[in-house]
């Protein structure tokens, strides 16, 4: 199955408001958006591309948001929620601004560049 492009737009029952597509890979698809239960902080939402199809998929998916959970560093994004919905899976992190790692990497490599 194919999944459609794209699924999110918002959903008030978890207090998030996307404003726009930011990017999209591979797995899934990245927004920018509002976290509505904290003033309209700027959040990051990410999409899994693919629909949740088995509660094993499910575990997975909520036992890696758990693991995430626990990192605590200032250059990694705190996970604020997780949900399914459609059938398939966003978390919200924390929007940390500064530049992407592929800015990081192009800028070193264009500073080596002969």
């Amino acid at each position: 199955m194919r999944a459609c492009f794209p699924v999110y737009h918002g959903y008030a029952d978890y207090g998030v408001r996307s404003e726009r597509l930011y990017h999209s890979g591979g797995m899934g698809f990245v927004y920018l958006a509002l976290d509505k239960k904290v003033y309209g902080r700027s959040c990051i939402v990410k999409q899994v591309k693919e629909p949740v199809r088995t509660e094993d998929d499910q575990k997975k998916l909520e036992e890696e948001a758990l693991r995430m959970s626990r990192l605590n560093h200032l250059g990694i994004a705190n996970i604020l929620d997780h949900f399914i919905e459609n059938g398939y899976y966003f978390l919200v992190v924390e929007r940390i601004q500064g530049k992407t790692l592929s800015e990081v990497f192009e800028e070193k490599y264009y500073a080596t560049w002969p």
